[in-house]
């Protein structure tokens, strides 16, 4: 990813709608800084884009932060609905996709993650494991200390996602339990970490080394 000074631009013109986080105006591809929303097929997927499509019709301005390894231009929005980190988050339509950004990106990022919600991508409902910590690579080499330690108050197979979507199975027993990936998972740029029983959400923790470290749906 390619930082700039943030540049705002006020958001007047007609968009198309990619995806819950992408979206196209006057021919400048947009991918929104700091959620990853469901890609078509995936469950989710129409309703996140619809949720973006309605938040665009409000007069918006557009904070363009600098762009991502595919060229495209990273961006945060406002409107009167609020950031569209925040708007996504709050109505359980994206997952947290954290990384090191301008301070103006990750405070908007750190604001949110107060306001996640499972909604659509995740089930409510009885909680068995939680979250008690979250150990990623320090910069440098891969030295295989990724790891995530549960307290699980049953045995249960737990999954765990990440911030692109990528998940690992694990059966826990009842205590605590330290679950040790085998190849690299959580990023040590930030990432996030969350835990769900088929589908029901369980626990989740999003993390930007030497900025933040969120617990969600709190």
């Amino acid at each position: 990813m390619d930082l700039i000074t943030p540049t705002l631009f006020l958001y007047i013109h007609f968009a198309y709608v990619i995806d819950g986080d992408t979206f196209v105006m006057n021919g400048l591809r947009v991918r929104l800084y700091g959620i990853n929303a469901p890609e078509k097929g995936m469950d989710c997927y129409w309703e996140a884009r619809r949720a973006l499509e309605e938040y665009l019709k409000r007069s918006t301005s557009l904070v363009i932060i600098g762009k991502d390894r595919f060229g495209r231009a990273l961006g945060i929005l406002w409107n009167s609905l609020g950031s569209s980190i925040y708007y996504m988050f709050s109505r359980g339509l994206a997952i947290p996709y954290p990384y090191v950004a301008p301070p103006i990106a990750l405070g908007a990022l750190r604001t949110a993650l107060e306001s996640w919600k499972p909604g659509c991508l995740f089930k409510e409902g009885k909680v068995l494991v939680r979250i008690v910590k979250v150990d990623y690579n320090p910069p440098g080499p891969d030295e295989g200390r990724e790891r995530v330690v549960l307290n699980a108050s049953v045995p249960v197979t737990v999954t765990l996602v990440n911030k692109r979507w990528q998940s690992e199975t694990f059966t826990v027993t009842s205590g605590i339990n330290t679950v040790t990936f085998e190849k690299p998972f959580m990023s040590n740029k930030g990432d996030v970490v969350i835990v769900h029983v088929n589908r029901t959400f369980q626990d989740g923790v999003a993390y930007v080394p030497r900025a933040f470290t969120v617990r969600l749906g709190k």
